[in-house]
């Protein structure tokens, strides 16, 4: 690695930082409505789409794909009046759909897509390229659902209108219209029943 001064460091992170804080004004100029705290990293907001009134709380990463390693492909749409706690993850390269009136809890991960294990067990060269193999599946969360703190949605699942996910639950299938749905106390299957 070569060695570097001190202000060309600097001088290098200032004009980074100052393009990130110039690109975030853009973003929320042109969506007024829309809060984002503090420290919202979003990466490729170009394929961010926003409804009105949504609230982003701070430390939370949107990453709406748009790169090599998901073929250009991915991102993220988030309906009006969504709210998503503190330091949640939405990792878009597959495509995330969240609907009106959803609430994401505090530290929850979406993820679109995972490596494709059976590729890489597969070929071994492919071990030794930066970009691992990806499998996608667009996740789709409909309206008015809650998701409790520190939950995993897997790629591929949808959750039906109206559900209720309590904290520490994993998702991996698709969650039916109504359901409430909370991690057995041994966390090895989720039980999932649905309300009247």
């Amino acid at each position: 690695m070569k060695k570097v001064s001190f202000y060309k460091w600097l001088k290098k992170r200032l004009k980074r930082g100052y393009r990130e804080l110039k690109r975030q004004y853009e973003f929320e100029m042109s969506h007024p409505t829309v809060t984002l705290e503090e420290d919202v990293h979003i990466k490729h907001p170009e394929r961010l789409t926003l409804g009105e009134n949504v609230y982003i709380c701070k430390g939370t990463l949107l990453e709406c794909g748009g790169e090599e390693w998901c073929n250009y492909g991915g991102g993220i749409s988030i309906g009006d009046s969504a709210y998503i706690d503190p330091y949640a993850v939405l990792l878009g390269g597959g495509g995330i759909e969240i609907k009106k009136r959803v609430s994401i809890g505090h530290a929850v991960l979406i993820t679109s897509y995972a490596p494709d294990v059976s590729e890489i067990m597969r070929e071994e060269s492919v071990r030794d390229n930066p970009i691992m193999p990806h499998e996608f599946g667009k996740v789709t969360i409909e309206e008015d659902v809650m998701i409790g703190p520190h939950c995993i949605i897997m790629r591929g699942v949808t959750i039906g209108r109206n559900a209720k996910i309590t904290g520490g639950s994993i998702i991996r299938k698709d969650v039916a219209p109504d359901s409430f749905i909370f991690p057995d106390t041994k966390f090895r299957n989720r039980s999932y029943r649905k309300t009247k």
